[in-house]
């Protein structure tokens, strides 16, 4: 299955990408567009994963906060 989008969590000081059904609970992350632009939410660009990743209907989904 192709990934939407790219992540990038935030381990020991650096940026790393990920896949998204790997992010968990309390991991930073950073996610992009295919055409490489930000995700954003109120103009922040960093999450905190509020949940684990979990699929539903074949979609991995995540509750955020923005930081």
């Amino acid at each position: 299955m192709e990934e939407y989008r790219k992540i990038k969590i935030f381990l020991d000081g650096v940026w790393i990408d990920i896949s998204y059904r790997h992010l968990t609970k309390g991991s930073i992350f950073r996610m992009f567009e295919r055409d490489g632009e930000p995700v954003t939410f109120d103009d922040k660009t960093d999450f905190l994963a509020a949940s684990d990743s979990y699929e539903k209907d074949g979609v991995w989904i995540i509750d955020v906060e923005a930081l």
